[in-house]
């Protein structure tokens, strides 16, 4: 078959038509292709198909033809994140990213301008560390007071974050040495993306009240991004 779509004028090219002319071109290769423009015979085979490609550090993702699948992890409390409040920190109550639930993707669809639609899955285990709740009188008055709230932001290009609704996860103070206090949150959620650079990530932020209060741990964890093509 032939190319019938945009081409370029004769004369001076100006950078917008260049764009626009080769966006039009990746738009039809990349999508626009009919069946009237294909053989009637079968002739797909494995030399057609681009086989997916598995990245390491610094940046674990594997990138299909149909989509990327970007991923990050924490493991135990030898490597846990932790937060916890310094009088000296102006920003002490603000929103931290925190490490293992982060990360940095390039969306590059095969169709220019179209929708990305992404999935995203986060799972951690919280806990407070060495803090001593005084006005809790006994176990079964657990989780009165908030230590610290966790949730999903999203950084579209250059845009400011955005908080996604519905993520929001909140860990409570809580007394003795009682778990009922540990929790492991999980935030599944589906949201758009654009194209090119895209940051990702699960913050914290610490409570007002600080009496007494004790460190976050953040142990094991894990970030699964789902991006879609197709």
């Amino acid at each position: 078959m032939g190319y019938t779509g945009g081409t370029l004028s004769a004369g001076v090219i100006g950078a917008a038509q260049v764009n626009a002319t080769t966006k039009e071109i990746e738009r039809v290769v990349n999508g626009g292709i009919e069946s009237t423009d294909l053989k009637s015979s079968a002739w797909v085979d494995s030399t057609h198909i681009r086989p997916p490609r598995f990245f390491g550090a610094p940046a674990p993702r594997v990138e299909f033809a149909s989509g990327d699948v970007h991923y990050r992890e924490g493991f135990g409390q030898d490597k846990a994140f932790i937060a916890y409040h310094r009088s000296s920190e102006v920003d002490a109550e603000d929103w931290r990213p925190i490490e293992g639930l982060a990360t940095t993707v390039h969306v590059s669809p095969s169709i220019p301008t179209q929708d990305i639609m992404c999935n995203i899955s986060a799972s951690f285990f919280a806990q407070e560390i060495d803090g001593n709740d005084a006005t809790v009188g006994s176990d079964v008055e657990q989780e009165k007071f908030q230590l610290c709230d966790f949730a999903l932001f999203i950084v579209r290009g250059d845009t400011e974050p955005s908080f996604i609704n519905g993520s929001k996860r909140w860990l409570y103070r809580k007394h003795s040495k009682c778990r009922i206090g540990s929790k492991n949150h999980n935030i599944l959620t589906k949201v758009d993306l654009v194209e090119g650079v895209n940051h990702i990530y699960v913050a914290l932020r610490m409570s007002s009240k600080q009496e007494n209060r004790g460190r976050v741990h953040v142990g094991r964890r894990s970030l699964v991004v789902d991006v879609r093509y197709l």
